[in-house]
């Protein structure tokens, strides 16, 4: 757990309000009875899965987006509900996924504006169908579609390009990269400077299987690790890609993953998910998603996290930089002040999940210009989740 600090605001805001009546018992005197922590991950969840698909495909919506979120994917011919997973106060949550990609071809085409009727690659208008239902952000993924060893001066160019795409179109910019085919010039010195100073990018990839694919989230804090290295944290990924990795094997390492003491992240990509590939078979990854819903999701355990990179990185940081000072406000009330100022403006979803205990049972929740929901009224456990507050 992470124990946020008893720091008052520098300011209150007068329209919102928090607070927590506890049941009164004259034989208890009360000093300071609210203990708050952060929950690690969103929803009080045991671990996170996320997964990416690589290289702007266009599969990522006609068969991932379709499977996750409902509807029928290309590859299958039986519709989809979604896969599912709780929030912990009995609602179901659609699995999540984040593409990754570049924006440019080498000549300089404009990937996600291509509508060529036969294109293999994503289209703003399916990216922006995917973040409006809660998709991550797409990841940054170099500067070309075609691997080249050009300088870091043409990066920049081209990257320039694709932080004004999105800008317009968003208002914001990736958050994470992956940086493309291993070469090099994609880990200068001069590249990571400029992704830190331009982009805000808290972590990157490169080379997939050179790092491991499971991250301790438990002390994930990429801001603190940018302002005390000067760089970003470095991640590997877990490939679903290839015959060998086969759908029991996938299997077995959720499994043994799931299994693990603490609270952990296991980053999943792949390549095409289609049939008749020698990448990812549709079937292969149903087959996994499926066993992850029914074993850890809604039909099972209910113990995953299954959200974007994009809303994964953005709890880590907004658990890392808020503050949450209690305050005595009459007799067993607490009202509860959240301090967002801290954390960094390309962060927009800014949700928290805490748990908060007491010598005394909880009565009452009062609140007043969040979005929350919260479980354990008459328990001295109190779960809460505050939803995207500014």
């Amino acid at each position: 757990m992470i124990t946020i600090p008893f720091a008052l605001m520098h300011k209150k805001q007068s329209e919102k309000l928090f607070e927590i009546s506890l049941w009164p018992d004259s034989e208890t005197t009360l000093t300071m009875p609210l203990s708050i922590e952060v929950t690690p991950l969103r929803y009080n969840k045991k671990h996170a899965i996320t997964y990416e698909m690589d290289d702007t495909l266009k599969l990522i919506y006609t068969n991932v987006f379709k499977l996750f979120n409902g509807g029928t994917p290309i590859s299958d011919t039986e519709p989809s509900t979604g896969l599912f997973f709780t929030n912990g106060f009995g609602e179901n949550l659609k699995f999540k996924a984040n593409a990754v990609g570049n924006m440019f071809f080498s000549n300089g085409t404009n990937i996600l504006s291509w509508t060529y009727a036969q294109s293999a690659q994503l289209t703003w208008d399916l990216l922006s169908e995917m973040y409006l239902a809660g998709w991550g952000l797409m990841g940054n993924h170099g500067s070309y579609a075609t691997y080249s060893n050009i300088t870091t001066e043409e990066m920049m160019y081209w990257e320039d390009l694709l932080k004004q795409e999105f800008l317009s179109r968003y208002n914001r910019c990736p958050i994470f990269a992956v940086n493309q085919g291993g070469l090099s010039n994609f880990d200068s010195a001069g590249w990571i400077d400029y992704l830190v100073s331009n982009q805000s990018i808290l972590i990157k990839t490169l080379s997939s299987g050179s790092l491991p694919a499971y991250i301790d989230f438990s002390g994930f804090t990429p801001v603190n690790y940018l302002n005390t290295f000067g760089t970003v944290m470095n991640s590997g990924r877990y490939n679903m890609d290839g015959s060998s990795k086969t759908a029991e094997l996938i299997i077995s390492d959720i499994n043994a993953f799931m299994n693990r003491s603490g609270n952990w992240w296991f980053r999943m990509f792949s390549h095409n998910v289609e049939n008749n590939t020698n990448l990812t078979e549709y079937t292969k990854f149903k087959q996994v998603f499926k066993h992850i819903e029914t074993a850890y999701g809604a039909g099972g355990l209910d113990n995953v996290w299954i959200p974007s990179v994009t809303e994964l990185l953005e709890y880590a940081v907004t658990r890392e930089k808020t503050l949450i000072a209690p305050e005595l406000v009459q007799p067993n009330t607490f009202r509860l002040n959240f301090d967002f100022s801290q954390v960094p403006a390309n962060i927009f979803n800014r949700s928290l999940t805490f748990k908060i205990t007491s010598e005394l049972p909880f009565k009452q929740v009062t609140c007043r210009g969040y979005q929350a929901r919260y479980s354990g009224i008459n328990t001295n456990t109190l779960i809460v989740d505050l939803q995207n507050s500014k």
